[in-house]
């Protein structure tokens, strides 16, 4: 679990600058 908390994390980060989670907003 720990392993896949880590990529979401790092995906998620990748995702929030390159400003794809503007839609979220």
């Amino acid at each position: 679990m720990a392993k896949y908390s880590q990529e979401f994390k790092l995906k998620l980060v990748k995702e929030y600058e390159n400003g794809n989670l503007g839609y979220k907003s």
